[in-house]
């Protein structure tokens, strides 16, 4: 892929008077979140939807001209104090480390705090032994193995052996889960959040020359995908009984898992994969809108924009799909709202008003400042995406 292309995807989504708008309703969401999580950090004091998400939103907003209600300092030190009480990716210092690297390219802010959450991390990893396929928070991108390698900005040799070896023997137990013509012991989680696609995205950030492990693990995406209108397509969890339906999300199905082959098809240079990468996606673009989605970035509007940019040249479908799409999310933003949008709890299958970065409203006014003005975005590795960094 030539470098022209990859600058491209940094550009705006939105132009004036959208991007002014798009950036006057992120201030007024982080405003509103800081201080709900300033009220209650007690009660959630380990997640994204807290300082750390707050942090990286406020950050953007600065960039932009924007007035957080806290200074930016403050609230990553009210972040080094709670996140590390534990590690995970979304739950923890692992997403805190992404955060803090994403905000300081040369690593001197705050050095003693980061090398001590890379020192945790690495600990923890070492510690880890066999991964079981079924044991998702384990394993996963979400709280498990995967998250925290992909927060390594590097990883040591010692903590890069171990994983090759456990994420070896868990692409094994996968391939025969896979194979097992039980369809009720068969079923395995295919989704880039929890289940084994994510680890091939902590190897695409991560440990990109491990090339040889991350073949495998393609080569077990592609096991399980289905052949649909002449493109691979993905479910939930995998079933040779059921061809997934429709659905456009970053967390489960095709547009996440499609982003994810496509990053590996850019590292190695692997026009096929790359091309059946984007076919996949190319299907996903008349989809039609399903129930529950929302407009954030795990099962939302906002996640999948994000993708279809980070794949797209200039005026291409991708291109102006994510266009729509930044715009429908413009359109959708409600001011009597307690965070300007609602998030649907696919679990409860109702509406809920929260904070939360991945599921919620922090995480779409983190899109729409992305979408309003250009940018690296550096903080994908918390989608498991690497960043759009110019060589």
């Amino acid at each position: 892929m030539d470098l022209d292309a990859r600058e491209r995807t940094n550009r705006p989504l939105l132009a004036a008077p959208h991007a002014q708008r798009a950036l006057e309703i992120a201030e007024r969401i982080v405003a509103r979140a800081i201080a709900w999580t300033s009220e209650r950090s007690t009660e959630h004091p380990e997640t994204l939807g807290g300082f750390a998400g707050c942090l990286l939103v406020a950050e953007a907003l600065a960039r932009t001209g924007g007035s957080p209600p806290r200074p930016l300092r403050e609230l990553a030190r009210e972040a080094l104090v709670v996140s590390p009480q534990r590690r995970g990716l979304y739950d923890g210092s692992a997403g805190l480390l992404v955060v803090l690297d994403a905000l300081d390219r040369d690593g001197t802010a705050f050095a003693r705090p980061r090398a001590a959450l890379c020192a945790a991390l690495a600990e923890d990893l070492l510690a880890a032994r066999a991964l079981d396929p079924a044991d998702r928070p384990g394993f996963d991108l979400i709280r498990g193995a995967a998250g925290k390698l992909i927060a390594l900005r590097e990883v040591p040799d010692d903590v890069a052996a171990h994983v090759r070896t456990l994420f070896g023997e868990l692409a094994d137990r996968t391939a025969e889960r896979i194979a097992d013509p039980d369809p009720e012991r068969a079923g395995i989680d295919i989704g880039v959040a929890h289940g084994f696609p994510g680890i091939l995205a902590a190897l695409n950030v991560a440990l990109p020359h491990e090339r040889a492990l991350a073949r495998r693990y393609v080569d077990l995406i592609l096991a399980v995908s289905h052949a649909a209108g002449g493109a691979r397509r993905w479910d939930g969890a995998w079933s040779r009984e059921r061809t997934p339906p429709p659905r456009r999300a970053w967390c489960y199905q095709t547009a996440g898992v499609a982003a994810v082959l496509y990053d590996r098809a850019v590292v190695d240079g692997d026009d096929a994969l790359r091309n059946l990468a984007l076919d996949a996606l190319r299907a996903t673009i008349g989809e039609p809108e399903q129930a529950g989605w929302d407009d954030a970035l795990c099962h939302g509007r906002s996640g999948v924009a994000l993708i279809y940019a980070h794949v797209a040249r200039d005026g291409d479908p991708f291109a102006r799909e994510a266009e729509r799409l930044a715009l429908e999310v413009l359109r959708r933003y409600r001011d009597d709202a307690e965070f300007g949008y609602a998030a649907f709890n696919l679990v409860e299958r109702a509406e809920e008003h929260r904070p939360q970065f991945l599921d919620a409203a922090l995480g779409i006014a983190l899109f729409l400042i992305e979408a309003a003005v250009p940018s690296e975005r550096r903080w994908l590795p918390l989608l498991g995406l690497r960043p759009e960094t110019r060589p």
